[in-house]
């Protein structure tokens, strides 16, 4: 009966400093990147299908659809690519509605 227990205690201990490398194995296995999605946070890094996709309006993306020339104003005319991570924040990009530079994206999602 004491060895249940000491062998119950130690499996509990190994399993609980396993925890966050099983987030790791979880993100490999649903086919996801691990490394930073947030500037000093590390998550799970998952691909649209269509990441890097020519696009002119957020409609043609899984995701949203991102000038390519980050110095562009706001109102020019534009081309752009579909995003690539499911998961990410940037106050650099600019989205494109209707081939035409609409504003610069500064939020998470």
């Amino acid at each position: 009966m004491r060895n249940r227990k000491l062998l119950l205690t130690i499996t509990t201990l190994v399993i609980a400093g396993c925890s966050a490398s099983s987030n790791r194995v979880a993100c490999s296995l649903s086919g996801g990147e691990w490394g930073y999605v947030y500037p000093g946070a590390k998550g799970c890094k998952i691909s649209y299908a269509d990441a890097g996709k020519g696009c002119s309006d957020s409609t043609q993306c899984e995701g949203r659809c991102f000038a390519n020339d980050t110095t562009i104003a706001i109102g020019e005319p534009s081309t752009g690519t579909c995003e690539v991570y499911k998961t990410g924040e940037s106050c650099m990009e600019k989205i494109i509605t209707n081939g035409v530079v609409e504003k610069n994206l500064c939020l998470s999602h």
